[in-house]
C-alpha cells in the first residue's frame, strides 16, 4: 500500500475552470453589495448632517435678521 499526500481531483480542467470563473463572479457580486451598503449608508449620513447644517444656518440666519430689526427699530431707523 502507497500513501498518497494531498487531494487528488477527478475533475477535468474546463469544470474547474467554470468554478473558478463562479467563484470569482460570486465575489464580486458580494463585494459590491457590500461596497454599495456602505456607500449608502455614508451617503445617508451625509446627506442628514447636510440637512442639518442647513438648518442651523437658516436658524441662525434668522436670529440675526429678528436682532438687526429689533435694534433698527430701537435705533429709530425704520420710524418716519
Amino acid at each position: 500500500m502507497q500513501a498518497t499526500i494531498g487531494v487528488q481531483f477527478n475533475r477535468s480542467g474546463a469544470v474547474a475552470l467554470f468554478e473558478f470563473f463562479l467563484a470569482a463572479a460570486w465575489a464580486r457580486v458580494v463585494a459590491s453589495y457590500v461596497l454599495q451598503g456602505i456607500a449608502n449608508g455614508f451617503l445617508g449620513r451625509v446627506a442628514a448632517v447636510w440637512a442639518m447644517d442647513v438648518c442651523v444656518l437658516m436658524f441662525v440666519v434668522l436670529m440675526l435678521m429678528v436682532v438687526i430689526a429689533v435694534r433698527a427699530v430701537n435705533v429709530g431707523f425704520l420710524v418716519h
